[in-house]
């Protein structure tokens, strides 16, 4: 599986707990790193992959909450849970001005 499909279910949690936890997320990009290996006989496979999500929340988000939410999508992403290699988690932070729109908080 590429390091993009674990970047979509990646991204779809986080913003789904960022949302219960009152985190309001107005952009997410992610350009992972996937290390993988090759056998003589052509088979492959990834040794690990790093996320490293930029996300930007609106200004004054609690920040510490928003990381924490990444050790939290082990919990709950399908494929995160499904894969047999280590997946880190680099992420950063861009605050950006503006109001919750409805339904936000």
């Amino acid at each position: 599986m590429p390091p993009s499909r674990r970047v979509t279910c990646c991204g779809t949690c986080i913003l789904h707990l960022a949302s219960k936890a009152g985190v309001v997320v107005r952009g997410y990009s992610d350009e992972p790193i996937g290390i993988g290996e090759t056998q003589a006989n052509g088979a492959g496979r990834f040794r690990r992959v790093t996320l490293r999500p930029r996300i930007e929340v609106l200004a004054g988000a609690d920040l510490s909450r928003a990381d924490a939410i990444h050790h939290e999508i082990h919990e709950f992403c399908f494929i995160a849970r499904s894969v047999n290699f280590p997946i880190s988690i680099d992420a950063s932070y861009i605050e950006v001005a503006g109001r919750p729109t409805r339904g936000q908080r």
